[in-house]
């Protein structure tokens, strides 16, 4: 079974770029600071004693991370200044577990399962920044909580020693990491599989309703567990997208030296207040994921390019919308695949071909097995872009432009929300000469757009195969601006009311050939003080982040010039909302 690895970096291009050296610093503040900066699409250059290579990012920030050990078997390296790394020698094994280590981040782990050309083997990760790290006497009895999220660990009066059984060294340093599978499931260590369930052709899968990574250390850095007989309460903060999680669940920690889950206790769902955890005991720890497993059936299909030909020995990636899971597999020599999916649920069936992600299908899955029906289609090279959130969100994102006329070029045109349905205002993407509708670059398939909207986040992908005309394009998120709500008497006052999914919890990543640049919006999100009830509104909420643009030259190069600002919203249209 193939893990979720992600960009594959190719030597050959279908877009090339212009401009000077990119940068990997695309925080809010960096990337507001990088107007006149370029991020050329070139491909990474790997040597050919390089059997693995790829980068380590900050999963919040999106930047490289410099030091981060990164360890495969005997073989060991670090990261450069930009998060980059490269394992050399002889693969120890075809299905390769790395580890990856630094201070001040969650330890984190992934397989990939090699493929014989070098250059596409690519593994990127991102790292989560650790969470509470704080000292103590363990000599104590201790309740150690994050104040952030639930999380929390209690330890009895001395249950810590070192490996060798021995009192720990001076104070105790916890580090204490949240993992939210929901948010994110590569942000999982290892393969989404119970070692012990299931045969070897049909892994038992599973998946997560939360984890959390907790480590300790003495005064002199040593490592730190409990001491044998001795149990700790874990506090695992819900993680859900099922919308329906188990009363009691089944406890797995991560096994570091297998890539694998192993089942361990349980834990039982307690709301306090507001909040919802996972509480259960453990008698050591690592990583604890609050997991339980699925009943699987298979989906079928292929992948093929834009031409109709089918693809072989493409990474194919079944991800859960409604559940946080994911499988694996590869397409054979025909181009067809069948990967492993929770029955009964809704998911996204996607691949990678050098380093750009293939079209998404979407589909819901029953009790049997399913054939898609149609193919994945890969552009075999290009651009990618997807814009993802965390809170629930009918949201929009997508390239604006408009043409003058053919000798001129093009233009970014930002129109206000067009009214299209009888609940809601929606932001209308402009398609050439202004017309309102849907945007496609011209003609299919330069460009296709998949919306994946699920119960706590959802993405928008726009797959970018070739810009057919030089000018600006520019790439703008924007929320849904208010629901409208007809009048119930006794009920409902009628009226505008404001939107509680936000832009400022989304994330951007643009891949170009495999290079990969995170964006965040900047700070300054306004929309919670206007009056919705009123028009036009006394108060311009700022509802739309203009990202970055592509600027495309006559013979197709292009440069990506990062914008990262907010746009006003002052009016709809020009038009009242219509009557009750």
């Amino acid at each position: 079974m193939y893990k979720k690895y992600s960009a594959i970096f190719i030597t050959s291009l279908v877009l090339s770029a212009c401009g000077g050296g990119g940068s990997s610093d695309t925080s809010p503040t960096a990337a507001s600071a990088l107007d006149t900066t370029v991020l050329e699409a070139n491909a990474e250059e790997t040597t050919t004693e390089s059997y693995v290579s790829g980068w380590a990012t900050n999963y919040d920030t999106g930047v490289g991370l410099q030091n981060i050990q990164v360890s495969a078997g005997e073989h060991s390296t670090i990261t450069d200044n930009d998060g980059r790394y490269s394992l050399s020698g002889t693969p120890p094994a075809g299905r390769l577990l790395i580890n990856f280590e630094g201070a001040g981040y969650a330890g984190h782990a992934d397989v990939i399962y090699l493929d014989k050309e070098s250059v596409n083997n690519i593994l990127n990760v991102s790292m989560l920044p650790v969470d509470l790290s704080v000292r103590f006497d363990s000599s104590l009895q201790q309740t150690l909580n994050d104040d952030n999220s639930p999380a929390s660990v209690i330890l009895p009066a001395g249950g810590l020693v070192k490996a060798d059984g021995s009192t720990p060294d001076g104070e105790v340093t916890l580090n204490l990491t949240v993992i939210d599978a929901a948010q994110d499931i590569n942000l999982m260590p290892g393969e989404m599989v119970d070692v012990n369930a299931g045969a070897a052709t049909t892994p038992g899968l599973i998946e997560s309703f939360g984890a959390i990574t907790a480590t300790f250390e003495d005064s002199s850095g040593n490592a730190l567990n409990l001491k044998e007989g001795t149990v700790s309460t874990i506090r695992i903060p819900l993680s859900d997208k099922s919308g329906n999680p188990p009363s009691t669940i089944p406890l797995y920690y991560y096994n570091k030296t297998t890539g694998y889950w192993v089942a361990e206790g349980s834990a039982v769902l307690v709301k306090d207040g507001k909040e919802m955890y996972y509480e259960g005991e453990v008698s050591h720890f690592s990583t604890w994921n609050a997991d339980d497993l699925y009943e699987q059936i298979l989906i079928t299909g292929c992948v093929e390019d834009v031409k109709g030909n089918r693809l072989p020995n493409i990474n194919v990636i079944a991800n859960g919308v409604d559940y946080s899971g994911s499988a694996n597999t590869v397409t054979d020599t025909q181009g067809n695949f069948s990967v492993a999916a929770k029955a009964n649920a809704s998911v996204t069936v996607f691949g990678f071909q050098l380093g750009v992600q293939t079209s998404n299908l979407y589909t819901t899955t029953g009790k049997t097995d399913e054939q898609l029906g149609q193919c994945l289609v890969s552009s075999g090279g290009g651009i990618t872009v997807k814009m993802s959130w965390v809170t629930p969100a009918d949201r929009y994102s997508g390239l604006y432009s408009s043409i003058v006329d053919q000798s001129d070029s093009l233009y970014a045109e930002l129109n206000a929300p067009i009214y299209e349905d009888e609940s809601s205002y929606w932001d209308g993407l402009v398609t050439p000469n202004g017309q309102g509708g849907s945007g496609d670059l011209l003609s299919f398939p330069f460009m296709e757009m998949y919306t994946n909207d699920g119960v706590s986040s959802g993405e928008v992908l726009l797959i970018i195969v070739q810009f057919p005309q030089p000018g600006t394009y520019r790439y703008v998120v924007r929320n849904e601006l208010s629901d409208y709500f007809p009048d119930v008497p006794g009920e409902i006052i009628g009226g505008f009311y404001p939107s509680v999914r936000k832009v400022s919890d989304s994330r951007v990543e643009l891949n170009i050939n495999g290079k990969i640049t995170m964006f965040y919006p900047p700070k300054g999100e306004v929309g919670s003080n206007v009056n919705w009830n009123t028009y036009p509104l006394a108060t311009a909420p700022n509802i739309a982040w203009e990202v970055f643009e592509f600027v495309v030259a006559n013979d197709g190069s292009f440069k990506v010039v990062p914008l990262n600002n907010w746009l006003p919203q002052t009016e709809w249209n020009g038009q009242a909302p219509p009557a009750p």
